[in-house]
Parts: C-alpha cells; structure tokens; sequence
C-alpha cells in the first residue's frame, strides 16, 4: 500500500496529497521554517576589507551563470536513506524536523513507528507554492527560512546526522553542478567528504561561528590516504605527501566556474599545492583572481584566502542569492 503525504493546511506549500512509494515518508520542508535566531570561519568583511560586494569577480572564462539547466538538477522530491534502524521520533530528530510536522504529513505512521536502515525519508519537496529560500543577516549573525536540503549523490557523501545539510537555493545548485563535474570526471575517484552547511532555520552552529545563513559550506580534502574505516566522516589532513592535487583542484574549480563562490577559506601551505596544479591551464591574471599568494596588489580580493585551523578541510562561502537584499556579505 502507497504511502499518502495528507494535506496540511497549517502550512503552506504542501500538495494536499502525494503517493509515495512504500517504506517512503514524506515531508515537505521547503516552507516550513520561520524566523529564528570543526573550527571558526571569518565573515567577509574581517578577511577582506575594503569589499563590500557580494559578488566578487572572477575571471571571464572562470565563471559561468547559474542556468535552467544547473537548476533543474535540484529535484522536485529529495530523499535521504535511514542509516540505522530508529522510531519515527528520533529519525525527525536526525534531519532538525520537529516530530508534530513529520507526524502530520505522514497520518499512517505514529511516533513509535521504526524506520529500518535502508528506508527512505523524503525530506523537501517543490510545488508551485513554494517560496525561495531566503538568507537573512551575516554568515556569522544570520538565519535561514525556506532552505534547500542537500540530495545524496555521486561524487560525494553526506553526514548521517543531517540537520546541518541546508542551505540557500544558489548554494545548493552550485554544489550539485559541482560534483556533477567531478563524479563525470573522476567515476572511480573518492567520494568527497561534504561536512556541515546550515540548519534548515539557520542560526548558530557549534563549533562555527559562521555556518547561520546558508551559504557556508564545508569539504573534506581529496587525499590519497585509506579513510578510517570507524570514522569515515572525520576530515583527514593534507600535506605535500597526501594531496591529491589534481582532483582537489578538478573539485574547486568546478565550484568556481559556477560563478556563485564568495570566498574559500584554506591554510596556505595547501593553497600553494594547488596553485602549481592550477598553473597548469590558467593564466597570470586567472590565477591572481583566485589566489593571494605569491602576493599581490590584489591578494585581500583572492578569492582564495588562509584561514587557521584549515588543514584538513575547506570552507567554502557562497555569495548572496541575488535580490535579497537582508542578505548581508
């Protein structure tokens, strides 16, 4: 018997009704949120004084326009696939839904339902109502309402604890257009380990002092070392010996060329490891867009810039959806 998602006036954006294949719960998290309050990431305005803008530049060639195309890769309907076998109160709990809203759209299941590891729990889904996810406020002083989960896919994996996997509708089709690229490219290579976005209302996220908008993201670095088998989700550090350079650089230049990125935080050390693979295709006035070092006159506009404490991993600030002006760079 097929699932049914009843309707749920209380809140708007939902489709009255919608048969979902079974073992499948249904909940439409596109507009359902409202107002709300590893390591620290700097705002834009502490690492680049002097630029206000919430779209820097970036080569010509460097930089391509989020189309139709890139937007339709972010289904209607996204699914997660349960991890372990949990009640139907704790899975809400493990995508930051409130219980009383995956209950009400999913009337054949009660709280002490279990899901089983290998289900499937739809968490968005789009219809002619929705609104557009908007970013409110700084990285570090902001919040999100109508936020975009993060799809499964290929070419990278989430966290199996997925409340911090939302995040504004720019970032999401630049991510997804992203690993698109790198998962065509490297069909055998290692999945990228995609670490925190935002919460589904945005707000604090511990440790960070940024991750509250939906525009920030975390990556683990591609590395040619085994993960840890007990720990799969744990970022793992590079150095010159470990770096796999060509795929890491593949990756963020695939984010580049979406146009979307606003900054990328990195240690230094890594960043010169990758200017050497991106000096390969580009040239000098691509490369000083993108990297401060070796300096500049314009190193502070880089879009590259070291940040403590990025050893293991990069973080990935992506500029303001366009029209919104709450949003702040």
């Amino acid at each position: 018997m097929a699932i049914v998602c009843a309707a749920f006036f209380a809140f708007p954006g939902i489709v009255s009704t919608q048969e979902l294949r079974p073992q499948t719960l249904m909940l439409a998290a596109d507009d359902l949120n409202s107002s709300s309050s590893h390591v620290s990431t700097p705002t834009a305005d502490d690492i680049s004084p002097g630029s206000n803008s919430s779209h820097l530049s970036t080569p010509a060639d460097a930089s391509i326009a989020q189309t139709d195309a890139a937007k339709s890769l972010i289904p209607d309907a996204i699914y997660y696939t349960v991890q372990e076998k949990h009640s139907f109160a704790v899975q809400a709990a493990h995508w930051g839904v409130p219980s009383k809203i995956l209950l009400a759209l999913n009337p054949t299941f009660s709280m002490n339902s279990v899901l089983q590891a290998g289900d499937k729990l739809c968490v968005f889904r789009a219809n002619a109502q929705s609104k557009e996810p908007l970013s409110i406020g700084r990285a570090s002083r902001g919040r999100l309402q109508h936020a975009v989960p993060m799809p499964e896919g290929e070419g990278y994996f989430l966290r199996s604890y997925r409340p911090r996997s939302w995040a504004t509708r720019n970032t999401i089709e630049a991510l997804i257009t992203a690993f698109s690229a790198y998962a065509q490219k490297y069909p055998e290579g290692p999945r990228v380990n995609l670490g925190d976005l935002s919460k589904r209302r945005g707000g604090k996220v511990t440790p960070h002092s940024s991750h509250q908008s939906g525009r920030d993201v975390d990556f683990g670095l591609i590395v040619t070392d085994a993960p840890d088998p007990k720990h799969p989700e744990h970022f793992q550090y590079a150095n010159a010996q470990n770096l796999d350079a060509e795929k890491s650089w593949f990756l963020i230049h695939a984010l580049i060329k979406t146009g979307e990125v606003q900054k990328i935080y990195l240690d230094a050390k890594l960043q010169k490891l990758l200017y050497v693979e991106a000096a390969k295709t580009l040239n000098d006035e691509e490369l000083k867009a993108i990297f401060p070092l070796p300096r500049h006159k314009d190193s502070a506009s880089a879009i590259f810039q070291h940040w403590k404490g990025h050893k293991n991993h990069f973080h990935v600030r992506f500029k303001c959806p366009a029209k919104q002006w709450r949003c702040k760079s």
